[in-house]
């Protein structure tokens, strides 16, 4: 018999695979939720134990026509003369990720880009948006509670969606890349962050290269050549398509930094091999200042690896220059 969980997901998945235009039904609701200030007619608030609503907050998600609640077993006296159907479940935060992933199988279409690695994360993720006009991760959301929020954010009419993915526990980039299910992976950096859990350098690029593992064989991944351990994490893409990136300017890698011209405080500029062609480019972001000329053989450490990745992530989208409007409908609140 299937649990109230593993009902409630399909449930959605059946709303998802019958709508034309996502948004608010009758029955389950159109708008999973786990911010009680924003359901409204219809909607299903998914309570987590780190966020936890008192009675009175459910009394007035209740008056402004929430239809459901999910709940562990042992908060059920927080519903009890509601009149709002609950659910008990176990595990309110795999349920949470659970319906996201429903919406991006059902809902999502567009190459989806995840990005991990102990460092340059969220600068990469600016800079790809940037680059595709896409929908994604605001700020440094990356855990099992926003990410699933992020996803369910992202209008179908997105032209790509570029998200970040972070661990502090073993086996959290696997589960939120089973609810990605990434088209392109992103891998920047294997650093001694969170040694306290993964124990060491080898037991953080473990953690990170189970982003290659869920990412599809058609897309693509854009690898850190720099970086030893990265490369070594090759093998765990089932895919032919990588695109190799070096801020050292490596002769083999597709994308790489072959001179930094410019790098300040203010802005940077650098030289860069795209394929067989060179570019100047020029960022208005902080570059690093330094008092050596930099040389075309010499590596150009100053500039980080991050800033080379993003070109490499919107050649392998390839996306449009433009997109729609972020106002468009979307499954959960922004």
């Amino acid at each position: 018999m299937p649990t109230p969980q593993t009902s409630l997901a399909a449930a959605f998945e059946a709303q998802l695979a019958s709508l034309e235009r996502l948004g608010p039904s009758p029955g389950l609701g159109g708008r999973p939720r786990i911010h009680h200030e924003h359901v409204a007619a219809g909607d299903l608030l998914v309570v987590l134990p780190a966020r936890q609503p008192s009675r009175p907050e459910l009394e007035g998600a209740a008056s402004r026509g929430c239809a459901a609640v999910a709940l562990r077993p042992e908060d059920r006296h927080l519903t009890a003369g509601l009149p709002i159907t609950t659910f008990l479940c176990d595990d309110p935060l795999a349920l949470w990720g659970r319906l996201a992933a429903a919406y991006r199988a059902i809902a999502l279409s567009m190459p989806v880009v995840a990005i991990t690695g102990s460092m340059g994360k969220t600068t990469v993720k600016e800079l790809c948006l940037a680059a595709t006009a896409g929908a994604g991760t605001l700020g440094n959301q990356n855990n099992l509670e926003s990410v699933p929020f992020t996803l369910l954010g992202i209008p179908p009419s997105a032209p790509c969606a570029v998200l970040e993915l972070g661990t502090n526990a073993r086996g959290e980039i696997a589960r939120l890349a089973a609810i990605v299910a990434p088209t392109i992976a992103v891998l920047t950096t294997i650093a001694p962050a969170h040694l306290e859990a993964f124990g060491s350098l080898d037991g953080v690029a473990a953690e990170k290269g189970a982003l290659l593992d869920a990412t599809d064989p058609s897309g693509a991944a854009v690898l850190n050549a720099d970086e030893p351990r990265v490369v070594a994490l090759r093998r765990r893409f089932r895919g032919s398509r990588v695109l190799w990136t070096s801020a050292s300017g490596l002769a083999h890698a597709d994308l790489a930094v072959t001179r930094v011209l410019h790098s300040d405080a203010r802005s940077l500029a650098a030289r860069v091999r795209v394929f067989d062609r060179e570019h100047e480019l020029e960022l208005g972001l902080p570059g690093c200042t330094t008092s050596a000329t930099p040389s075309r053989r010499s590596a150009p450490r100053s500039l980080p690896a991050s800033r080379s990745n993003a070109r490499s992530i919107a050649c392998a989208a390839r996306a449009r220059p433009r997109c729609a409007s972020r106002s468009t409908e979307s499954v959960a609140e922004r």
